[in-house]
């Protein structure tokens, strides 16, 4: 194998695959990147058995071949050279040999490809996405994705596509995040891990132009955004049906300046109970008050805030990090809220733009 390529191009790409070798692996070859050059391509494969990461370079190649190469002695090295040409060729003995910038030639032993997982072939069922709403649904969808792992369906994005729609679903039975893509004609639905959307996010956010192809089936899910694709596995067994839970008739509706409540959520959060973050909102036509105690301690605070609001007086509770985290992913400067009961889901709307809801459930008012 043998093929020039600019260092400062394979150092990116290498970071770009690198994110899926995991640190604490105890198989020595997915500590390696997989090189496999064919023609004038050369192909990086990275894999924590789990989730699968391919970056496709174009290079100008004298052999084909593909070799394990280790991988943080090869990006270390890279990253002190300047944005050159060099040329890698891999040796009989098996070593990799490096020239560039006329100062000398670097080697390092590879492994044998044989022993890298391989790749498994990419199903049929398919449809594209445009790269940014994609990454807008991702970012959403952050804060309700559960980590608990005695509940695992919840730890990943749920994938409903139905009714000429995506719907992607993510919640931790506190909040729920449902975003909408029109314009998919196909009737299925898979959770996808969180570490694999990570990866898929960071690699939209180095194409945001691109479009992001999905193909799946019934085991494993793929990804592809530019010259990167995703493998990964997918989360076995039944999400939660999220359609009965998300309230059909809110009556009650509020308009709120998103970045005036967080700060004062934040202000009055210091005075919440530590066990419990409760936050209590009064709520009348022209005014929100906002209460918080933490009887342990005998402290309280309590923020009035300018609102339009249509509907009956209400006084509602929430656990202010949940909530406050929920308006932080909207990222939008008005928000809409809408309630029917002190007891029942509330649910949160961008004012200004995207087909997403946010709902969150209230707590028992107990001060």
């Amino acid at each position: 194998m043998k093929l020039t390529i600019h260092s400062g191009t394979l150092l990116s790409n290498l970071q770009i695959a690198a994110a899926a070798i995991s640190s604490n692996t105890i198989i020595p070859i997915l500590q390696n990147f997989l090189f496999t050059v064919k023609g004038d391509e050369l192909e990086i494969r990275t894999s924590d058995l789990e989730t699968m990461i391919l970056v496709n370079i174009h290079v100008t190649a004298e052999t084909d071949g593909s070799y394990a190469v280790p991988s943080k002695i090869l990006i270390d090295f890279l990253k002190t050279l300047r944005d050159e040409p060099i040329t890698i060729e891999v040796l009989e003995n098996g070593q990799m040999e490096i020239k560039g910038g006329g100062r000398g030639k670097y080697k390092f032993m590879t492994e044998s490809a044989e022993e890298f997982p391989a790749k498994e072939d990419v199903p049929e069922t398919k449809t594209k996405i445009p790269g940014e709403q994609l990454l807008q649904m991702i970012k959403w969808g952050e804060s309700a994705v559960s980590n608990d792992e005695l509940r695992p369906q919840m730890t990943g994005y749920y994938f409903d596509f139905h009714s000429n729609s995506l719907n992607l679903v993510s919640t931790d039975a506190h909040t729920l995040v449902q975003s909408v893509v029109k314009g998919n004609d196909l009737d299925a639905n898979f959770i996808v891990p969180q570490k694999a959307m990570n990866f898929l996010k960071n690699t939209i956010e180095n194409d945001l132009k691109s479009e992001v192809e999905i193909s799946w089936g019934e085991k494993r899910v793929f990804f592809k955004c530019g010259e990167v694709s995703i493998d990964s596995r997918l989360i076995v067994g039944t999400y939660p049906d999220y359609n009965t839970v998300i309230p059909s008739n809110n009556p009650n509706t509020l308009h709120v300046d998103t970045e005036d409540l967080i700060a004062a959520i934040k202000r009055v959060m210091l005075f919440a109970s530590k066990s419990t973050f409760q936050i209590i909102l009064n709520i009348a036509a022209e005014k929100i008050s906002l209460l918080a105690q933490d009887l342990d301690y005998s402290n309280e605070a309590q923020e009035e805030m300018a609102c339009e609001y249509e509907g009956e007086e209400i006084q509602i509770a929430f656990n202010a990090k949940y909530l406050m985290a929920c308006f932080k992913a909207l990222g939008t400067t008005q928000a809409r809220i809408t309630m029917s009961h002190p007891a029942r889901a509330a649910l949160i709307f961008p004012v200004d733009g995207g087909d997403v809801k946010f709902l969150i459930m209230p707590l028992m008012i107990n001060v």
